[in-house]
């Protein structure tokens, strides 16, 4: 089947296509403005009075969580700091860009994990790299769903549920859940990666030959047939979940979010997600900052905020907000009443580190291979219908930049090049 079927429709179409036109949103601080940005998502701008350096970090969504961390060491170390937010695969880009993406350059990167600084480092620019903290990725469980599938108990503990048990569920039609693209987000490739490992015997890296075994790809196809909405931000995944909860049931996501969405579903009187640690398999999140050395002499001023950003405050921050800072995924600050009020047993949580079977990753390779075999073969297939506004208000560079990104997702070489070319399932159409 030809990978791409293309229809053709005449007429003046008008709609906002989310890759071509971006929205701004703000984060409030003391002294720290935060302004929309139309190329790389969300930007966050915390000014600090009197600084003389400032650097610029390309940074993964799920860090919004800790603007309070961010804003603190910003002014403990005076270094202004300007974080963008976006998906790994930009963060990568970006470093195989030697800090340049989307018309930007960057002093920092500031990846979910560690593995996209691996792989997009290609130009050995990375210096001064440091883990500020450490997450899980689980699955966010509906309290009663969780019950009904006899993972939970009514106290909300719940029980061991391994990546076979998953699969059995999807597979009886059972479970559905929210989970962003492997291609486009940490915590959707982190997963698809332990969901790979976990049915293969959990037992040692991946390799090219496990990639090739049929069977393997048969139990995590049947997995991915579970994914009923997607998305490229966990943190936009996190807020569906909350805005529609009598939709959305279970998604895949960091540890983190699913207690800052439990957080915000009780607060609505609703039901919280329970967090389901898979006992064979999961994928730890290490939040690596690095410096992204363009000979720019911003070193000095960026190791004065790594110091911040990882000092006892700040890390107490991180805990509050439901990321892990102590030495093997435990708690540093377990007595602390907000870490205690974000890592609640009744909503699943597990402060232990007895949980976290950490994967082990295989190569970078390998991951390049395995992201492609779920971008062309593995997931769901889709129905994408691409709309693209040829009003006057568009005029100039408005349309010029949505052809080219409607060039960029339908030519199949630049959009291999993102990790966003189709699979032979799948179906796009084209309105012009």
């Amino acid at each position: 089947m030809n990978a791409r079927k293309l229809g053709a429709a005449a007429g003046v179409i008008a709609l906002i296509v989310g890759l071509f036109t971006g929205c701004g949103s703000t984060n409030s601080a003391s002294n720290a403005t935060s302004d929309g940005d139309s190329n790389s998502g969300t930007t966050a701008t915390y000014s600090v009075d009197g600084a003389k350096d400032s650097i610029r970090i390309a940074s993964g969504s799920e860090n919004k969580e800790v603007s309070g961390a961010i804003e603190q060491a910003a002014k403990q170390s005076k270094v202004s700091v300007t974080v963008d937010y976006m998906g790994s695969l930009d963060v990568m880009d970006a470093l195989r860009n030697k800090g340049h993406h989307a018309g930007r350059d960057y002093d920092a990167v500031w990846p979910a994990s560690s593995m996209w600084i691996t792989m997009g480092d290609i130009k050995h620019v990375v210096k001064d790299q440091v883990s500020t903290s450490t997450t899980p990725v689980v699955f966010g469980v509906k309290q009663s769903k969780a019950e009904e599938l006899g993972w939970a108990n009514t106290d909300g503990t719940t029980k061991p549920v391994s990546t076979k048990d998953i699969m059995d569920a999807v597979k009886a039609k059972k479970l559905s859940f929210a989970m962003t693209s492997a291609t486009q987000s940490n915590s959707g490739a982190s997963a698809y990666m332990a969901f790979l490992t976990a049915l293969n015997g959990g037992k040692s890296a991946l390799t090219k030959d496990d990639l090739n075994d049929a069977s393997l790809r048969k139990s995590v196809k049947t997995v991915l047939s579970g994914v009923n909405r997607s998305s490229g931000s966990s943190d936009w995944l996190k807020d569906m979940v909350v805005n529609d909860p009598d939709t959305n049931d279970s998604m895949v996501n960091y540890e983190s979010l699913v207690i800052q969405a439990d957080k915000a579903l009780t607060a609505k009187n609703k039901e919280p997600l329970l967090a389901v640690y898979p006992s064979d398999g999961i994928a730890i999140s290490d939040s690596p900052l690095a410096y992204v050395d363009r000979r720019q002499d911003k070193e000095d001023a960026f190791k004065r905020f790594s110091k911040s950003i990882t000092s006892k405050d700040s890390k107490k921050l991180f805990e509050q907000a439901g990321r892990r800072t102590g030495s093997d995924g435990t708690l540093a600050y377990a007595k602390d009443a907000k870490v205690k009020d974000s890592f609640r047993k009744e909503w699943g949580v597990k402060s232990d580190s007895s949980v976290l079977k950490t994967i082990t990753m295989p190569s970078s390779d390998i991951i390049e291979q395995a992201l492609d075999q779920y971008q062309t073969v593995l997931r769901k297939p889709a129905y994408t219908l691409w709309v693209v506004d040829y009003s006057g208000s568009m005029s100039g560079k408005g349309k010029s930049g949505a052809v080219a990104g409607l060039q960029a997702a339908l030519d199949t070489d630049q959009a291999r090049a993102s990790h966003i070319e189709p699979g032979d399932d799948d179906v796009n159409v084209n309105q012009l």
